[in-house]
């Protein structure tokens, strides 16, 4: 296991709040060296410049630097998670297709986790994430000695382990087998694995002061909350203005605001903007319309979320909190029957991130 005070980490999320949480929750468990980017097209500029694994080079700035771990989020422009993990893997400028990966998403449709564990994902970490979420992924991916394994498509740990349960004559037979279908194996250079000695485990010391981290930066996210509410009534209002048919760009951006606050909101003791907010996302995602009845619903949530800001409605919200939500669930029930008018056929369309597009349709 990589001792976490000598590891670097590459932190890709193009969210900044998010990302400040994430910085300092890996530093508060004891890594001294995360290097941050805002999107996947900037993690892979400063992956070109890392020194290929088994190469010798100096740590001066990002270059020569060698990452134990990267975390990424996946819905960024330009250049998301996805795009940024096939890079890795597959890719020959790739300073290093063994690095741990650990995917981080508010997406956890089960198509989309299978499509990053099928380009060699190391894990998915969903989102609203957990301190001690972060730091038990983190913790096993830098002490992850798996091999990789190369079959069709596929570049990626090998996800049945080193079987332990298995005798010495069984696995020379499973390996003899795997062979067979031409599946190739390749053990991490010996590079990665003289960096993978040691180890310092995260005790509860280290959990204790990464939850009072994010409890320090709660006042922060609730002013970051009410900004992100404010751009959603500005959407909102561009929609009213605008025939249903002409509704795409607005309610894209409603989606993409409800998509950040949905991943946010329980990680900072605030699970109702989480549960607001996924209302918003689903009713401005594939296949609703986007009448003036969607319009209305939207307007009722996002009222929700100044009531839960304004009352600091943590948790469950006590009496005010559970009231609130039976009141905002008929209105989420009657996206279904708001009316065909209007309906985008699609919604909401990726602007440029290819990558996304891509995946939602596997």
């Amino acid at each position: 296991m990589t001792d976490p005070d000598a590891a670097t980490v590459l932190l890709v999320e193009d969210n900044a709040q998010v990302r400040r949480l994430l910085g300092a929750v890996l530093r508060a468990i004891g890594i001294r060296r995360v290097v941050s980017a805002a999107n996947g097209s900037e993690a892979i500029r400063i992956l070109r410049q890392q020194t290929p694994t088994g190469s010798e080079g100096t740590d001066d700035g990002e270059s020569g630097t060698h990452f134990d771990v990267v975390i990424s989020d996946w819905k960024m422009h330009p250049g998301d998670g996805v795009a940024l993990l096939r890079w890795i893997r597959r890719h020959r400028e790739s300073p290093n297709r063994f690095v741990p990966f650990l995917m981080l998403s508010a997406y956890v449709d089960p198509d989309r986790v299978r499509l990053a564990r099928d380009l060699g994902a190391s894990a998915y970490i969903a989102k609203p994430f957990t301190a001690d979420t972060v730091a038990r992924y983190v913790s096993i991916a830098l002490a992850d000695a798996r091999r990789f394994v190369e079959i069709g498509d596929y570049f990626g740990p090998d996800r049945r382990g080193n079987a332990p349960d298995l005798s010495e004559a069984e696995r020379r037979d499973r390996d003899r087998s795997d062979r067979e279908k031409g599946v190739r194996f390749f053990m991490p250079p010996q590079s990665m694995e003289g960096r993978r000695t040691g180890g310092t485990p995260i005790d509860a010391q280290r959990l204790m002061t990464i939850q009072k981290v994010i409890e320090q930066r709660a006042e922060s996210f609730l002013d970051w909350t009410k900004e992100s509410v404010a751009r959603l009534d500005l959407e909102l209002d561009m929609a009213v203005k605008r025939r249903p048919g002409e509704r795409r760009v607005p309610f894209n951006r409603i989606n993409q605001i409800a998509h950040e606050l949905r991943g946010q909101g329980t990680t900072f003791g605030y699970p109702l903007i989480s549960a607001i907010a996924k209302n918003i996302e689903e009713a401005t995602a594939r296949d609703f319309d986007r009448s003036d009845a969607t319009l209305a619903i939207i307007r009722m949530q996002a009222k929700g979320l100044k009531q839960v800001v304004r009352s600091r409605l943590t948790g469950d919200g006590g009496t005010e909190g559970q009231e609130l939500m039976r009141t905002l669930a008929p209105a989420r029930t009657d996206e279904n029957t708001a009316g065909d008018g209007g309906r985008g056929g699609g919604g909401p369309e990726n602007d440029g991130d290819s990558a996304s597009s891509t995946a939602a349709s596997k």
